[in-house]
């Protein structure tokens, strides 16, 4: 049995830890593609930046995170979703910020609870409009998988990334 609570602060850790076991493959796919140094020096650390993402949508009065639990307790998944005030060049919207399921939780329908979760707070929010990203490389496939199932539109976006130094900072 899988349950959906809001996150506690003691589960910091464990969502830190849980969101690096879930992108490990994303990062490994990302770095494949930039290729070196490219790959250091845009993500010369992935697991600090990750760690700050986390802490971040944790510590945000304004960003909501919900945990999906296991039934020993054990911490499967997180969804961190806000709702951003409109602004002189775009209404408010919602944004799921970001999700993860371990590795040990996928093909559990987690994800699509947790998506499914933040977009029924978003609109009972009254966010007009819901938004999520991801990357467009082999890596996401499985979250663009998620997205487009849950009636996503996809904008086609390109970003492209070129070194400005010969040679990466050392760790």
């Amino acid at each position: 049995m899988i349950s959906l609570r809001p996150h506690e602060p003691s589960d910091l850790t464990a969502l830190i830890d849980l969101s690096i076991r879930a992108w490990t493959d994303v990062e490994a796919t990302v770095d494949s593609m930039l290729g070196s140094p490219l790959d250091r020096l845009a993500t010369p650390s992935w697991k600090a930046h990750h760690t700050a993402m986390v802490t971040e949508a944790c510590e945000s009065p304004d960003v909501s995170v919900v945990v999906a639990e296991g039934s020993e307790g054990t911490i499967l998944g997180f969804v961190s979703y806000t709702i951003h005030p409109e602004t002189a060049a775009m209404s408010d919207y919602g944004e799921i910020t970001l999700i993860a399921v371990d590795p040990s939780g996928r093909e559990l329908g987690i994800g699509r609870r947790l998506l499914d979760h933040a977009v029924n707070a978003l609109k009972e929010r009254g966010a007009p409009v819901i938004m999520v990203s991801t990357g467009g490389d082999d890596g996401h496939t499985p979250a663009r998988a998620l997205y487009e199932a849950a009636g996503f539109t996809r904008l086609p976006l390109a970003q492209y990334w070129l070194p400005a130094a010969e040679e990466a900072p050392s760790n």
